[in-house]
C-alpha cells in the first residue's frame, strides 16, 4: 500500500481484531461488517422477531433511513418504546452500545463505495436466499416478485434535502451518496433536470473511475471505433418501444368502442402495409444473393486444344489409304527365289 494507511476497514465482531487495528491505524475508520451482524442478530433475537411481527420492518426502518446521529437516537427511542421486548433484550442494547460500529449514518460521509460487509455480494446474496432456491424457476421468481412490488414501492419514498448553488457549481443532497460512493445520486440528477444542467461538473468525476486512473495508463493511438448496437439488440429496442407505445395507445382507445374500432382498422392497415414491405424486402434479398449471368468484365481469349499422342492418329494417317498404311507382304518363290511370282506359277517347275 505504499506505506499509506487504509481510509476504511470492514470486518466482523472481532474484539482483539478491532483493539489491534485502532493500534496501528488510528486513523482508518474501522466498522463492522453489516451482513454479519444481522444474521447475528437473527440468531440472538429470533425468538422476540417471531413473537413480535413488524419488529424487524421497525428495526431496519430507524437503520436505514436514519441520515444523522440525532435522527438515528430519535428513531431509536421511538423503536425502543413501540417494542418493550426489544428494550428487554440485552442484545439490543449491545447493538446500540456498538452503534458507531455499524449504523450508516455514523460513516456516511466516509468514501467505501458500494460496501457494506466484507464481501460487496454477500448481503444480496442472503436476501435473495429468504425468497427463492437454486431449484425454483423464473417463472415461481416473477410470481413471488408481483405480491412483494408493494414494498418496492414504498422503498424510498422519503423525501431528501438538496442544496444547490449553480453559479459555483456545487451540489450537496443529504444522503451524501457522493460522499459515500463517489457518484452522484438520483436526487442531485433530478434536480439537473428541473434546473436545465446538460452537463456533469468535473469536480463530480473522479478520477478513480476515469480510464487514466491507473498510472501509466497509455490510450490506444488506433481510432476507437463506435459502439454499435448488434441487430438482435436493435430489434429488442424497438419491441420494448413498441409495447410502450400500444400500451398507451390501448389506455386511451379502450374507453369507447369507437375509439377501439379506429385503432383496429389502422391495426389491420398497418399489418397489411408490413405484410407487403417484408415481401418486397425478401424479394430484393434474392435478386441480390442470386448468381450473376452476365458477361465478365474482361475479354477473354479461347484456348488451344490440348495435344495428346496416346489417343487418335495423327495427321499423315488421315491423308494415306489403308494399302499405303499396311502394304501386302510379298512371298518368295521356293524353286527359283524371285519375289515375282510363286512357286506355283515358276516357269523352272514347268520345264
Amino acid at each position: 500500500m505504499d506505506g499509506l494507511a487504509p481510509d476504511n476497514i470492514i470486518t466482523d465482531q472481532d474484539g482483539a481484531m478491532a483493539v489491534s487495528i485502532g493500534r496501528m491505524f488510528p486513523n482508518t475508520c474501522h466498522w463492522n461488517c453489516r451482513w454479519h451482524l444481522m444474521q447475528k442478530a437473527q440468531h440472538k433475537c429470533g425468538p422476540v422477531l417471531g413473537r413480535n411481527p413488524g419488529l424487524a420492518e421497525d428495526f431496519n426502518e430507524c437503520i436505514d433511513f436514519s441520515f444523522t446521529a440525532e435522527e438515528f437516537e430519535a428513531k431509536w427511542a421511538l423503536f425502543l418504546a413501540k417494542w418493550p421486548a426489544a428494550a428487554a433484550n440485552s442484545y439490543f442494547g449491545t447493538l446500540y452500545e456498538n452503534r458507531q460500529m455499524w449504523v450508516p449514518c455514523y460513516f456516511k460521509h466516509r468514501f467505501h463505495p458500494f460496501l457494506q460487509s466484507t464481501r460487496r455480494s454477500e448481503g444480496f446474496n442472503a436476501v435473495l436466499k429468504c425468497y427463492v432456491n437454486p431449484h425454483k424457476s423464473i417463472l415461481n421468481f416473477v410470481k413471488q416478485l408481483e405480491p412483494n412490488r408493494k414494498w418496492c414501492a414504498k422503498y424510498g419514498s422519503r423525501t431528501y434535502l438538496v442544496t444547490s448553488n449553480q453559479d459555483e457549481g456545487v451540489y450537496y443532497c443529504e444522503c451524501s451518496k457522493m460522499d459515500r460512493d463517489g457518484i452522484l445520486c438520483c436526487h442531485i440528477l433530478k434536480i439537473f433536470t428541473h434546473l436545465g444542467v446538460d452537463e456533469i461538473p468535473e469536480r463530480y468525476i473522479l478520477k478513480r473511475w476515469m480510464q487514466g486512473a491507473v498510472s501509466g495508463y497509455v490510450a490506444p493511438t488506433a481510432p476507437v471505433q463506435a459502439d454499435v448496437m448488434p441487430p438482435d439488440s436493435q430489434q429488442q429496442l424497438r419491441h420494448a418501444n413498441l409495447n410502450m407505445t400500444f400500451t398507451k395507445l390501448a389506455r386511451l382507445a379502450s374507453r369507447t368502442d369507437a375509439s377501439t374500432a379506429i385503432v383496429n382498422k389502422n391495426l389491420r392497415a398497418a399489418a397489411t402495409e408490413i405484410s407487403h414491405l417484408n415481401k418486397s424486402r425478401k424479394k430484393k434479398q434474392a435478386v441480390s444473393s442470386a448468381p450473376s449471368t452476365s458477361a465478365p468484365e474482361y475479354p477473354t481469349n479461347p484456348r488451344d486444344r490440348a495435344k495428346t499422342t496416346t489417343k487418335g492418329i495423327t495427321k499423315v494417317h488421315h491423308t494415306c489409304s489403308a494399302l499405303e498404311l499396311h502394304p501386302k507382304q510379298k512371298v518368295q518363290c521356293q524353286i527359283c527365289g524371285s519375289y515375282e511370282h510363286n512357286s506355283a506359277t515358276c516357269k523352272e517347275r514347268l520345264k
